[in-house]
């Protein structure tokens, strides 16, 4: 069974980390420590009980970094398939980012008309995007049309979407980074729900201020980790950890070599701890 920190467990001085830890590789259940956080943004710290020795640092015995490179880097939120055959011309396929409206019009016309940008509202933020294609009754060229238009526009975070299957006579869109932003987003044709972004999206670990801690004992493929290091104590940055893979921040926690013992380090937050709840696996 793990050490389970919470609530006023956490708070002031905290509490001494009771698990040990070994050189073992980490996993969810072995040399790591479970973050999980429903609040506000806040700062769980470790410190090293004796005040002098400096684990948190090059050299040491300590490696401390992030379980696996799928939780710091979030997950990608994914459309289901349609075919887009039986699209007539000049159909609009069209979704929404907040005040941002995306149109791809797939169309006949030639030349075809230049892309436009449309401003809604005094501060610009409220805005309509017009992409154009080229229109075909066949499904698989309409498809990888509408696909390279889609793949080549930029604007307003559209490197942020991915569309696949165009070749094939289908649209589909996966989002190219890990992030909540597209869960549940619904992409019309003509008005009508044509796709939907399913809610697995999950945005990766904050990098401002990401150290690692002996990251060559560690072994593990993402430097960044969300927490700022430095001799006898770190804090880890732990936002609302509900848009993160599996809701939780994971810190793979272990020796170098040999055993790291009971109570050398003690946890605590910085403000209160009702919302936090910390799961400490030894090894």
């Amino acid at each position: 069974m793990p050490q389970t920190l919470t609530g006023t467990a956490l708070e002031g001085k905290g509490s001494l980390i009771t698990e040990t830890f070994n050189a073992t590789a980490p996993n969810n259940n072995n040399n790591v420590i479970s973050i999980t956080n429903t609040g506000e943004s806040t700062y769980l710290n470790i410190e090293v009980e004796d005040s002098q020795t400096k684990f948190f640092t090059t050299g040491s015995n300590l490696a401390m970094g992030v379980l696996s490179k799928n939780e710091a880097d979030g997950e990608l939120s994914v459309s289901n398939a349609s075919l887009v055959s039986g699209t007539p011309d000049n159909s609009v396929f069209s979704w929404k980012r907040g005040r941002v409206e995306y149109q791809f019009i797939a169309t006949s016309t030639t030349p075809l008309p230049a892309d436009t940008t449309e401003y809604l509202s005094n501060d610009n933020e409220s805005r309509r995007h017009k992409f154009y294609c080229e229109w075909s009754a066949t499904a698989g060229t309409l498809g990888a049309n509408l696909g390279s238009k889609i793949d080549e526009t930029t604007i307003d975070g559209m490197d942020q979407v991915n569309p696949l299957l165009g070749d094939l006579g289908f649209l589909q869109l996966t989002t190219t980074i890990g992030t909540t932003n597209f869960n549940g987003m619904q992409i019309l044709r003509n008005g009508v729900v044509f796709i939907t972004m399913n809610n697995t999206g999950r945005n990766p670990y904050p990098i401002t201020g990401g150290q690692s801690v002996n990251l060559d004992l560690f072994n593990q493929p993402t430097p960044y980790v969300p927490f700022v290091a430095g001799g006898t104590k770190t804090s880890i940055i732990v936002p609302n950890t509900n848009q993160f893979f599996n809701q939780r921040i994971a810190i793979g926690f272990k020796s170098g070599t040999g055993t790291l013992a009971a109570n050398l380090f003690r946890m605590s937050t910085a403000g209160s701890g009702a919302n936090i709840s910390v799961e400490i696996y030894g090894g």
